[in-house]
């Protein structure tokens, strides 16, 4: 039996039709505020030069000051293991002990006034998690930041999405589906505050559940957790739409890949929420490579100023989680080693993020300290762009000066982009002799990004045939952008295209996201719909609007209203989306 008939709902049905109401005047003020993002880590030619994860990692880095680490933060956590035996929903063993997890990190004293006043709420039945939401409305209202973090069950019904209660019924209507399972825009709503909020949803831990719901067409059948739209919000998903997210990796591991990745995430140091999920992304990618497919989180959102767990200057904190027992502090090397086409094809968010997995600012100083030229690039790049460390303009210039001397291509480079960013106008011409510098050096990434920079003349001086002759170049070495931009320049298209195949073969997402672009430009590209969504599932924000338009249009799948929404919800607010696709993806969202 279940508890309570459905007239005997009705007070929490009251209360959730208000918090979907809250949310739905939440969302409407809060739009307004979407586009009040600051600067990109890279202006748009940087952006569309190294593509792919930099577009959801520089989303937005804002002008404006940081979140204050001093207001209230509070935090609701939830996480149901032991379904009812009589529900059709399979027990998830780690749920529950990824909330507790979760929880004790963002409650733990170390983080002094970064610290959350968190509810825990595990197994939670439908009363439950009502009167916790009930109680967390009234703090979060209140609040600076709220988080939400849910692991359990999810699904969306009738383009809703929906978190399932430990006693949900074995049957879905459209009576029982508001009676029994909890709307998220009744979340949303709840989780309103003076500032903004930030969600994790764990919420796809099994597909065979949702596939017994599949009886009925679409729009009225309970599918795959779907997007979320919460405005001036940062949504973390623990995997895409209709791909399953593990629940223990290796099987007897004590908590899920997501979880075990959100918690160290979260435990960093000066860490903005870009870089945050770029861990989150990294870790949980790489644990789960060896299955047939992989998990990819997702994260897609706004919001206007820097938020970080732990300030910059703080200590990571204690190692009290479980996820951490089997991991070795590495020794500091005396410098770093980093070839040079691993230079060229990850980008710098990326690398910083992986170093501070090893290596403490501490190590990384030391090593620049003592001449390493990789740790100089890198240790100025987190000053230029306030990663691990305060944003510190002289400093950044100090440390990469010092790279340049080396005469290490990347430090050539970093400074060179450096002076055309924060330089003044009479240092254009030594920005570009750097990046020249850097180019001679045999760096593919410096020969795409000084033939980009040659091309639109961003630094005073045009020059078509050098910008094609360093093309070719960077082609040659394997620099993908460089073959995406000879195919649009009509140069040797078939090449270029067979090039970037061998490239997606080779299982390089590059590949995969310059050849969905390509397939949009007027180019026969076969697969093109594959690419699209392999490159959107890994978080390229283009291929994740084309891949939109495709299932909007049945354009090389079978139609879906609710996968359309739910790559256009992932879209919308990235910064490097044109005009005309972003009218296109609010079009779609507003559909239905």
């Amino acid at each position: 039996m279940y508890a309570g008939s459905i007239p005997a709902r009705a007070s929490k049905l009251f209360f959730l039709e208000f918090l979907e109401q809250k949310g739905a005047m939440s969302a409407h003020l809060s739009r307004n505020l979407r586009h009040t993002q600051g600067k990109i880590m890279r202006y748009n030619v940087i952006v569309q030069l190294f593509g792919g994860i930099l577009a959801i990692i520089a989303i937005v880095i804002a002008q404006s000051p940081a979140y204050s680490q001093s207001g209230e933060r509070v935090a609701l956590v939830i996480g149901n293991s032991n379904y009812s035996p009589e529900s059709r929903w399979e027990p998830l063993p780690n749920a529950a002990r990824d909330a507790a997890y979760i929880a004790d990190l963002l409650a733990h004293p170390a983080r002094g006034d970064a610290q959350f006043d968190v509810t825990l709420v595990t197994d939670g039945t439908l009363d439950e998690i009502i009167d916790a939401l009930t109680a967390f409305g009234e703090r979060a209202a209140l609040a600076d930041v709220a988080i939400v973090y849910f692991a359990g069950h999810g699904i969306e019904y009738g383009l809703q999405n929906y978190i399932v209660p430990v006693d949900a019924p074995a049957s879905l209507s459209p009576d029982t589906i508001n009676a029994y399972y909890i709307n998220m825009d009744a979340i949303v709503g709840a989780a309103e505050t003076q500032g903004f909020s930030i969600f994790f949803l764990d919420a796809c831990r099994s597909a065979v559940q949702t596939r017994r719901f599949a009886e009925l067409p679409e729009g009225s059948r309970a599918s795959f957790f779907g997007a979320v739209d919460a405005p001036n919000s940062v949504v973390f998903y623990a995997t895409a739409m209709g791909d399953e997210a593990y629940d223990a990796v290796p099987d007897d591991h004590p908590l899920s890949p997501f979880a075990t990745a959100v918690g160290r995430g979260i435990s960093f140091p000066g860490l903005d929420l870009p870089y945050v999920f770029t861990h989150v992304r990294e870790h949980v990618a790489n644990v789960t490579a060896h299955f047939d497919k992989p998990q990819f989180p997702q994260f897609a959102g706004s919001w206007s100023r820097p938020f970080y767990f732990l300030p910059p200057g703080s200590s990571p904190l204690p190692a009290i989680d479980i996820a951490s027992q089997d991991v070795e502090p590495a020794p500091p090397p005396q410098r770093l080693d980093i070839p040079l086409e691993t230079l060229s094809t990850v980008d710098e968010p990326i690398l910083v993020v992986r170093l501070l997995e090893q290596y403490s600012v501490e190590d990384l100083t030391e090593m620049a300290e003592s001449g390493d030229p990789l740790a100089l690039y890198l240790v100025g790049y987190m000053y230029a762009n306030g990663v691990a460390v305060e944003e510190d303009l002289t400093e950044a210039r100090r440390w990469l000066e010092l790279a340049a001397e080396t005469d290490h291509p990347a430090g050539l480079l970093e400074l060179g982009y450096f002076l055309s960013r924060h330089g003044t106008a009479d240092e254009y011409p030594r920005a570009l002799s750097l990046m020249r510098s850097a180019s001679d050096l045999g760096y593919a990434k410096a020969k795409s990004h000084l033939a980009a920079v040659l091309l639109v003349g961003t630094l005073g001086v045009t020059d078509v045939a050098e910008a094609t002759r360093l093309y070719h170049e960077a082609a040659e070495l394997g620099h993908a952008w460089a073959h995406y931009a000879l195919t649009l320049r009509r140069d040797r298209p078939d090449v270029q295209i067979a090039a970037l195949e061998a490239l997606a073969n080779a299982d390089n997402d590059e590949g995969h996201n310059w050849l969905c672009e390509i397939s949009q430009a007027g180019f026969e590209i076969e697969q093109a719909f594959e690419h699209c969504l392999q490159a959107a599932r890994v978080g390229y924000s283009i291929p994740r609007a084309y891949t939109a338009i495709m299932y909007a249009t049945g354009d090389g799948i079978a139609a879906s209203q609710s996968r359309a929404r739910y790559w256009a919800q992932l879209a919308v607010d990235a910064a490097d989306l044109t005009p005309i696709l972003k009218t296109r993806m609010e079009a779609i969202l507003a559909e239905g």
